[in-house]
């Protein structure tokens, strides 16, 4: 066999293996518990040898957990340490909806209009992002803004939760994956018969 031959086998049978997983992983909160602003919890999620991934959310908010005002309370999600959505939302509070950060574009359907309710809400982060090969960890947060803020207002006031929360690694499209199938069955046509 050749060394071009090899370079096709190796080429083909990493885009096969690499693309063709569709793992999904989900952390069931049907009834989610609310935590106060100024509390975090973290998932890991095996990205394989890298690539995109969907996650799916709802962020919910208890009572009158505020947007941008006087009481602002921040939500932000990381991923491996490097904050890639952060964000204030009227959940029941008031206050305007603001996204500060949004690296990879994430969605966010159902947002209230600023009117305090105090009745909470319920909102959808949805998208695609790149994930770093093996474990990813994802930490979601509150926090209670105190300089020149209220700070925090315990949780008789407001709180938050996730719920439905979905993290799926992206398979690789059919046409991608023929490609590697071409290149595999290309290497083994080259092949020489061998002769003693």
């Amino acid at each position: 066999m050749t060394r071009k031959s090899n370079l096709l086998n190796l080429l083909a049978a990493a885009g096969i293996l690499a693309f063709s997983t569709n793992t999904v992983q989900a952390v069931p909160l049907t009834t989610p518990q609310f935590l106060p602003t100024g509390t975090s919890f973290s998932i890991n999620f095996h990205g394989g040898s890298g690539g995109k991934a969907n996650i799916s959310f709802d962020l919910l908010g208890w009572a009158s957990l505020d947007g941008v005002n006087f009481y602002e309370d921040d939500f932000t999600l990381t991923l491996n340490n490097n904050e890639i959505f952060k964000a204030a939302f009227a959940l029941g509070g008031g206050g305007d909806n603001s996204v500060y950060t949004n690296t990879f574009g994430l969605n966010v359907a159902g947002l209230q209009p600023n009117i305090v309710t105090f009745s909470g809400g319920d909102i959808l982060i949805s998208g695609l992002l790149k994930l770093a090969p093996g474990n990813n960890i994802f930490t979601f947060s509150y926090s209670a803004l105190s300089a020149g803020h209220a700070g925090f207002q315990g949780t008789g006031d407001e709180a938050w939760g996730v719920n439905n929360l979905n993290v799926s690694s992206v398979s690789l499209p059919p046409a991608a994956i023929l490609l590697s199938t071409g290149l595999l069955a290309l290497s083994r046509r080259r092949r020489k018969p061998q002769t003693n």
